[in-house]
């Protein structure tokens, strides 16, 4: 099941990319 773990893989990736983002700006 490759694709589905390209799905979690990228799911992952925004989330984590967000929760930074937004903890950046928040302590910007």
């Amino acid at each position: 099941m490759p694709s589905s773990c390209w799905v979690f893989l990228i799911h992952f990736s925004l989330s984590c990319f967000y929760f930074i983002q937004s903890t950046y700006i928040f302590i910007e």
